[in-house]
């Protein structure tokens, strides 16, 4: 069929387009609100392409270095080994070093043969820094810790948006979205015709790419909305440690309702970067900058955190006793829910249109 559309926008579709497509990362101008969410995709480029396998290599969905932060300090620094709590199972199950963790076989790997092999370039700067900022923050006692402010935000949004989760809801997003092929143009005239992606030759690759793609966008774009919200430091002893998860960037809200928490800005992110220090903020944080201590209590309630939905691990510098809390805390937490509001891996947020609105939508 023959639908005519302004040309400025299926360009714009059809250059996001061939970015996704080809596993490339594209500058271009932010979508707009009103803006279609439709994508323009001319098929007949992807007709000569070949796929290949990826390289198989392991990707770690958690970085090791970072995972290193929650080695007992009376363990090999590199290797720990870390102690693993199976969520679903609710055990102690066997240790494991930061490299046999949190990993998969070719998750980072575009499957097109023009693309990049792996998104290596987008981790790279903040993987090779970790190792020296938290050393720095450890050996300072952590006093001037906002020096490395910025750093810490980047990683944390990094932690996030590299995940499995992530991915799912960016394609579950996408295959909701209508597809437009480009068939012709004519001058300002563009022939399209609407598809389902999912029944498209190569669909899975193509879904891939494209999320890989998208990670890789907002790995790019930093942190600078995080930055300008407050921020604190606390600190913990090895005696009473903290931990980590498979998913290692929570969000939680004030009220049941997620997106109303969230547009009114009364939610916070958590993230822990060793087993003895997080940092935690968010737009109306109150507490003080920091560093501070954590009490006992307050650890506690940073352990449940970290079983929010999407956590499948806990990962810690040692055996915790009393891990009775799991089921309570599980229980409370059905669907992301609890009696005072609701609390998420960070990854399900970041790739929801809806809150995307609401962010604009303060700015």
């Amino acid at each position: 069929m023959l639908t005519c559309a302004p040309l400025a926008w299926l360009a714009r579709c059809a250059r996001e387009a061939a970015a996704h497509v080809l596993g490339q990362h594209a500058r271009h101008e932010p979508r707009q609100r009103g803006d279609s969410e439709g994508c323009a995709v001319d098929f007949r480029l992807m007709a000569e392409k070949e796929y290949f396998d990826p390289k198989g290599r392991e990707d770690h969905l958690v970085p090791r270095g970072f995972l290193r932060g929650f080695t007992h300090p009376d363990r090999n620094a590199k290797d720990g080994p870390l102690e693993v709590f199976d969520l679903e199972k609710r055990v102690w199950v066997d240790p494991g070093t930061p490299d046999e963790l949190c990993k998969e076989t070719a998750f980072y790997d575009y499957s097109i043969d023009k693309a990049p092999v792996t998104a290596d370039d987008a981790f790279k700067e903040l993987e090779d820094g970790l190792h020296d900022v938290r050393k720095k923050l450890r050996e300072s006692g952590f006093v001037g810790w906002t020096e490395h402010r910025d750093f810490l935000l980047r990683f944390g949004k990094m932690l996030a948006v590299r995940s499995k989760l992530f991915r799912e809801r960016v394609i579950a997003k996408q295959v909701e979205q209508p597809g437009l092929r480009v068939l012709e143009t004519d001058g300002t005239k563009v022939k399209i015709e609407p598809f389902d992606l999912r029944s498209e030759p190569g669909a899975e690759g193509l879904l891939k790419n494209f999320s890989i793609t998208k990670m890789r966008g907002e790995i790019e774009k930093g942190a600078e909305e995080w930055s300008r919200w407050a921020w604190s430091l606390r600190t913990t002893s090895i005696e009473c440690p903290l931990v980590t998860a498979d998913h290692p960037v929570v969000i939680s809200g004030a009220y049941a309702d997620a997106e109303r928490a969230y547009s009114e800005g009364h939610f916070a992110i958590m993230i822990p970067f060793g087993w003895d220090f997080m940092i935690a903020g968010g737009p109306n944080w109150q507490d003080p900058e920091g560093p501070l201590p954590l009490s006992p209590e307050q650890v506690e309630r940073c352990r449940r955190m970290m079983c929010a939905p999407g956590a499948t691990l806990l990962i810690a510098p040692m055996k915790l006793p009393n891990m009775h809390w799991v089921d309570d805390e599980l229980g409370a937490l059905k669907h992301g829910c609890g009696p005072a509001g609701w609390r998420a891996s960070l990854a399900s947020f970041l790739s929801r249109s809806a809150l995307g609105r609401a962010r604009r939508g303060r700015s």
